[in-house]
């Protein structure tokens, strides 16, 4: 059900402080945060072409999650400024 909500409303219930994430998230979160602005957008410039490929739904689901984080830092970003 979560998956669902989170799909059809185009959002995360996953915040940069880790609450509502799997472990798999907060480790990516930690990763991204430590990198900083700029590596931040060039990951998200290759996710998002990576989007386009054929790949399992498994792998589609954790590509979806992180763009959604990494979103979540370029907005918090835009928020700061």
């Amino acid at each position: 059900m979560t998956m669902y909500v989170e799909e059809a409303g185009n959002t995360s219930l996953c915040g940069l402080d880790g609450s509502g994430c799997d472990e798999k998230s907060k480790k990516y979160i930690k990763k991204m945060e430590a990198r900083g602005l700029e590596k931040q957008k060039q990951e998200l410039e290759r996710l998002n072409k990576m989007d386009e490929g054929a790949m399992t739904p498994d792998l589609k689901q954790w590509l979806n999650k992180r763009q959604k984080i990494l979103k979540l830092f370029l907005a918090q970003e835009k928020e700061e400024l």
